[in-house]
């Protein structure tokens, strides 16, 4: 067994937040890589989306500020309505 096979995140759902940082695309790119789907988060929603696009998985790109509620609020409807998780 590899170890992705081992550490499988198939049908997984992940959130970053920062994620167009540094250690944040590694994160994004490593969370794929292990099967998640997931949430590319920062403040400019067009380059998450840019970003997300760029994934192995089915991933999307949403803008954030998660010093605001409502935002963060926005985050959850769009991750339930997408991914059901």
């Amino acid at each position: 067994m590899n170890s992705l096979e081992l550490f499988s995140l198939k049908n997984k759902v992940a959130i970053v937040t920062g994620a167009l940082g540094l250690i944040g695309k590694n994160h994004c790119v490593a969370l794929s890589e292990a099967g998640a789907n997931v949430i590319v988060c920062d403040l400019d929603e067009i380059k998450c989306k840019e970003f997300a696009s760029s994934l192995p998985t089915k991933s999307i790109g949403i803008g954030v500020d998660i010093t605001n509620k409502s935002s963060v609020e926005n985050l959850r409807d769009k991750t339930l309505k997408e991914f059901g998780k």
